[in-house]
């Protein structure tokens, strides 16, 4: 009787064991998870940024061509 409890208080303990070792491994899954997501979100934001500068560049040749082309006695609102 004594012995078959002690197996049953071993088992118990493998089993807390394992549940603490599971429950760990979800926490380094969550935390990986987050760390991606906190990895893509700077890439998107990144990609935006790039896109931002990308436009802002195009702004600025518009206009540099628009005043040339007002230089030349072109209106350029009145193109097209």
């Amino acid at each position: 009787m004594a012995q078959q409890q002690l197996r049953f208080a071993q088992r118990q303990a493998l089993i807390a064991q394992q549940a603490t070792q599971l429950a760990q491994q979800q926490a380094r899954l969550a935390q990986q998870r987050a760390e991606q997501e906190a990895q893509r979100a700077q890439q998107e934001a990144l990609r935006a940024e790039v896109e931002s500068q990308r436009a802002e560049g195009e702004a600025q040749r518009a206009q540099k061509l628009a005043q040339r082309l007002r230089e030349l006695g072109i209106d350029p609102d009145n193109l097209g």
